[in-house]
């Protein structure tokens, strides 16, 4: 009997140790682990666009949040707020400083970023800190012999003073109507200047004007940088269609299909009403008495 009431007792606290679990899961219910990732972009117009991506999960159950608010600080010397942007759809925030802002940077000549989401009662707080240097791209097009040549020069500002950048990679690539078709990718001297012989037999437009793409992709140092220019090294091509006149793969159908069409159209019309002529007939000269 003893036995019977402590397995009871053991039972009973297993019971209420389960419950007060739930309770204390339901009432204390994790936080989502939130994830920041920042990038930084140069575009053609020497302004700086600056991404952040806030995440939720882990895994393949990662997804943005959407409507969260993210603090961008400038963090060398005294914290320093740039802005605060919020999240769409996709977890993505933009924020776009205009060329010539004077953002602080540090002795080495990296401006230091911060990305904060603070969370809030179902997420947790996240930060993503971003370092890059200022590249200029100088890219100049020459054409001696028919043979045409691409230019490029790659250096960063330092407190006024042009540093060339060696051993930096670009990538060279034509605009094309929704891509961009790539043509090669080089790399800087020590000089910090790289050539490219441009190929002769790239289409334009009626002119022969092409949008050529300079591109750095998400260099360790200095980001995305990306510079265009318009030159009239195309071959010209004529984009009016005369069309093929009258033919099967054409833009008007030949003169004897046309009119087999007519002929065969025509003997079924033909027979079509013969044969309702028959069916009136054939009621008229019919019994109209009821048997």
């Amino acid at each position: 009997m003893k036995t019977f009431k402590v397995i009871q007792i053991l039972v009973s606290g297993m019971i209420l140790l389960l419950v007060l679990s739930t309770l204390n899961d339901a009432l204390c219910q994790k936080k989502g682990k939130t994830r920041v990732r920042a990038y930084y972009q140069k575009l053609d117009n020497n302004n700086i666009q600056l991404r952040a991506l806030l995440t939720v999960g882990s895994g393949k159950n990662m997804m943005g949040v959407i409507g969260a608010q993210i603090e961008v600080q400038n963090i060398v010397d005294d914290e320093q707020v740039l802005a605060v942007i919020e999240t769409d759809v996709e977890g993505e925030a933009v924020l776009q400083i205009e060329s010539g802002y004077p953002l602080t940077r540090n002795e080495n000549g990296y401006a230091e970023l911060n990305f904060v989401f603070s969370g809030n009662d179902t997420l947790r707080k996240a930060s993503r800190d971003l370092e890059f240097k200022d590249l200029i791209l100088k890219p100049t097009f020459k054409e001696e012999d028919s043979v045409k040549i691409i230019r490029i020069s790659a250096y960063e500002d330092s407190a006024g003073v042009k540093l060339p950048v060696p051993e930096i990679k670009i990538n060279i690539g034509v605009r094309r109507l929704l891509s961009v078709l790539n043509l090669a990718t080089i790399e800087t001297r020590k000089n910090g200047v790289a050539e490219f012989e441009f190929p002769n037999d790239i289409p334009g437009d009626s002119i022969g004007n092409l949008q050529i793409l300079i591109k750095i992709d998400d260099d360790r140092d200095f980001g995305t940088v990306i510079s265009k220019s318009n030159v009239k090294w195309g071959t010209i091509v004529d984009y009016n269609n005369p069309g093929n006149g009258r033919s099967l793969f054409g833009d008007e159908a030949p003169l004897w299909m046309i009119i087999a069409v007519f002929i065969v159209l025509g003997g079924a019309w033909y027979h079509f009403i013969w044969a309702i002529i028959k069916v009136w007939g054939i009621k008229k000269q019919g019994n109209p008495e009821t048997i």
